[in-house]
C-alpha cells in the first residue's frame, strides 16, 4: 500500500469540511487536484473512502477508520514537533557524560550550574576507570566524555575546558613541609606514592618525568585520589595530584603543597566525542556552558552510577 501523507492531509480535510471544493480552499489547491489525491487514495486502499448522495458527500466505513489512523497519526507527528521543538530550545533532554574518578570530584559544580540555566535537562553522569570511559568514547556510548589525557588510537574531538595543574604533595609534618625551595631531584628521593597506572595523572607525570630526564626512587600504586591524599597524610610518602583533588585548604585533609622545582605540571580537563558526531542541542549547550564564566558552582543533583 502506497499512501501518502499529502493524500491522508486531503482526504482529512475533505472528510472535515464535507466538500471537495471547500477543501480545497483550505488546503490552497485546486478541486480536480483534491479528487485526484481521493482517487489515488482509494485505489491505495482498494475501497471507496467517500460517496456522493445528492449534493452531500458521506464518508464510507472504511473510510471512517482511515480517518481515525490519520488523524492519529497526525496526532503523533505533531507531538514529535512539540518534542523537537522543546528539545531545540533546552526545555527537554539530556546529556549523557562520563569521567573518572578524578573529573566527578569538581565535575557535579559544572552540571549544577547547567541545571540552573536549564532545569529542564536532565544530565546522566558514567563514574568509570580511564580505560572503561575510552571504551565508552570509542564506542559512541555518551555525549561527551570528560578526561585529561586525550586517547591518541582513534579520531576524536577535543575540547579543553579547565586547567588541571598536578601539584607535589607530602604530609604537613614532613621534612620537606618547612623547605622553601625544593629540588625535582630531592623530591624524587622521598618514597613516592602515584595513581595506577593508565589513569590520566600518571600518564601526564610519567610523560612529565621523561621530558625531565629523571626517575623517582621508587613509588607505590594507589587506586584512588582519596587513597593517594590518605596516604601521603599518613606519612607513607610523597606524591603528584591534580590540585582540583585537593580541598581549598590542603591542611583539612593533612597535606601540604611543596614548593617544588619544575612543578606544578600544567595539564587541562577535555571534552570529548568522536569525530564527526552531531551532538544535540542540550550536549551541545553542555559543552558551550563548560567555557563559560561561573559555571563551576554549587553541587548535587546527579544520576550517579559509579563503577570506579
Amino acid at each position: 500500500m502506497h499512501v501518502t501523507i499529502r493524500q491522508l492531509e486531503v482526504f482529512e480535510a475533505v472528510a472535515r469540511l464535507g466538500s471537495i471544493v471547500r477543501a480545497a480552499e483550505a488546503l490552497h489547491l485546486s478541486p480536480p487536484a483534491v479528487s485526484m489525491q481521493l482517487k489515488q487514495l482509494a485505489e491505495s486502499v482498494d475501497q471507496p473512502l467517500v460517496e456522493q448522495i445528492g449534493k452531500r458527500l458521506f464518508v464510507t466505513p472504511v473510510g471512517e477508520e482511515l480517518l481515525r489512523t490519520a488523524r492519529a497519526m497526525f496526532e503523533t507527528w505533531r507531538g514529535f514537533e512539540r518534542a523537537a521543538a522543546d528539545l531545540r530550545a533546552l526545555r527537554s533532554g539530556c546529556v549523557r557524560l562520563a569521567c573518572t574518578d578524578s573529573a566527578a570530584g569538581f565535575l557535579p559544580r559544572f552540571v549544577d550550574a547547567f541545571r540552573a540555566r536549564h532545569p529542564g535537562v536532565a544530565v546522566q553522569l558514567e563514574v568509570a576507570p580511564r580505560d572503561v570511559v575510552v571504551e565508552r568514547l570509542a564506542g559512541n556510548a555518551d555525549d561527551l566524555c570528560i578526561l585529561d589525557v586525550p586517547p591518541a588510537q582513534f579520531d576524536i574531538a577535543c575540547h579543553p575546558f579547565l586547567a588541571n595543574p598536578l601539584v607535589p604533595i607530602a604530609a604537613r609534618d614532613h621534612p620537606l613541609a618547612a623547605r622553601k625551595r625544593i629540588p625535582l631531584a630531592r623530591f624524587l628521593e622521598e618514597p613516592m606514592l602515584v595513581r595506577e597506572r593508565g589513569s590520566g595523572t600518571r600518564l601526564v607525570f610519567e610523560r612529565f618525568l621523561r621530558d625531565q630526564g629523571v626517575t623517582p626512587a621508587a613509588w607505590t600504586e594507589l587506586d584512588s585520589n582519596a587513597a593517594l591524599i590518605a596516604a601521603v597524610a599518613a606519612g607513607r610518602g610523597v606524591g603528584v595530584i591534580s590540585r582540583l583533588a585537593l580541598p581549598d585548604q590542603p591542611a583539612a585533609a593533612g597535606v601540604c603543597v611543596l614548593p617544588v622545582q619544575s612543578l606544578p605540571v600544567e595539564a587541562a580537563w577535555h571534552a570529548m566525542h568522536p569525530g564527526g558526531k552531531k551532538l544535540s542541542p542540550a550536549a551541545l549547550a553542555f559543552l558551550e556552558h563548560l567555557s563559560s564564566p561561573g559555571a563551576g558552582h554549587s553541587s548535587g543533583g546527579l544520576q550517579w552510577r559509579d563503577q570506579s
